[in-house]
């Protein structure tokens, strides 16, 4: 569930003696893997181990189904509208180049993501009914498949970026950097809304099983 916004927005316009950065952060997260390792990340476990990702957990604990929904309402991460959620991702797409504003080498855009993920963590799980850990096995496995298709879409994203400020660089005399940064600003609220679409869709997750 993209305890992202939890996909929640935040954008500032950086600039330096030679770099133009664009940053945008959710509530959400992901990171620097190349399109080769994004191809073959197919699962969490696998998109977890990029450099680029980080995972941080908030505990839980409960020896029934009610103790631990409750848990999750009251230390889940909040949302852009201030409800608790069971996860959240986090990412922080930037661009940048070498040069300054008319002088800039757009053929040379990089664009990195930075994606941080939220998650749950059962600390007295042993020590609860057998039924109920199994419970939280089958939702858990959701709750991972979840997060990472939003991971992998701000990826996708993130390479879309460099790919068509590069390609348009190349191609187009007239594109310049002002061009580039409304490009850019267009393909993250183009992410927003896959994510805000994704989740309507799945309700969060919980029409494939982010329930317990």
């Amino acid at each position: 569930m993209r305890l992202q916004w939890l996909t929640s927005t935040l954008q500032s316009l950086l600039f330096s003696k030679s770099v133009l950065s664009l940053f945008a952060s959710f509530f959400l997260l992901v990171g620097k893997g190349s399109a080769e390792e994004v191809s073959q990340a197919k699962s969490f476990a696998e998109l977890a181990r990029l450099p680029n990702v980080t995972v941080s957990y908030y505990e839980v604990s409960g020896l029934n189904r009610e103790e631990l929904v409750g848990q999750l309402r009251m230390h889940g991460p909040k949302d852009l509208h201030n409800a608790r959620r069971d996860a959240a991702v986090r990412w922080d797409i930037q661009w940048r180049w070498p040069g300054e504003a008319k002088s800039a080498l757009l053929n040379q855009a990089k664009v990195s993501c930075e994606i941080s993920v939220t998650l749950p963590k059962w600390v007295n799980r042993k020590s609860a009914p057998t039924a109920l850990q199994r419970s939280w096995e089958s939702y858990y496995r959701s709750l991972l498949d979840h997060e990472a298709k939003h991971v992998r879409m701000a990826l996708q994203i993130a390479e879309e970026i460099e790919r068509e400020i590069r390609s348009r660089a190349s191609l187009d005399d007239e594109f310049n950097y002002i061009r580039a940064n409304k490009l850019g600003q267009r393909y993250l609220v183009k992410l927003r809304e896959m994510d805000e679409s994704y989740d309507r869709r799945t309700k969060n997750g919980k029409k494939y099983g982010v329930k317990l």
